[in-house]
């Protein structure tokens, strides 16, 4: 009896098909699991400002990006910073960067 040696080329071409089968579902799965990462780092970004926008506006002075210490674009979003004295209301915005598949904005008054 002659002993088989490696594969068959129908069991590596279902090794294949199955590699390509989970590509096509984790690779998706993965894009949005990346977006969701980048958006969780930009809203923690500009809430790290929120202290410094507040003392900006309490002590009566429009508030801009670098009176209340921050830089912009940083390696996550933009960030814009909105506000009127009169009021006391405003704004500091965070365009998500490089979000595949996704395009989301959040705004931190």
């Amino acid at each position: 009896m002659i002993r088989q040696k490696g594969f068959t080329l129908i069991e590596l071409l279902i090794v294949v098909a199955i590699i390509g089968i989970l590509a096509t579902i984790g690779l998706p799965m993965y894009t949005t699991h990346q977006a969701k990462a980048k958006f969780t780092a930009g809203l923690a970004e500009i809430t790290a400002l929120k202290p410094g926008y507040e003392d900006t506006i309490n002590q009566g002075t429009v508030p801009t990006l670098a009176l209340i210490g921050g830089t912009s674009p940083t390696a996550n979003c933009r960030i814009d910073v909105a506000g009127d004295v009169a009021t006391g209301a405003g704004s500091i915005s965070c365009e998500i960067l490089d979000a595949r598949r996704r395009c989301w904005a959040r705004s931190s008054a």
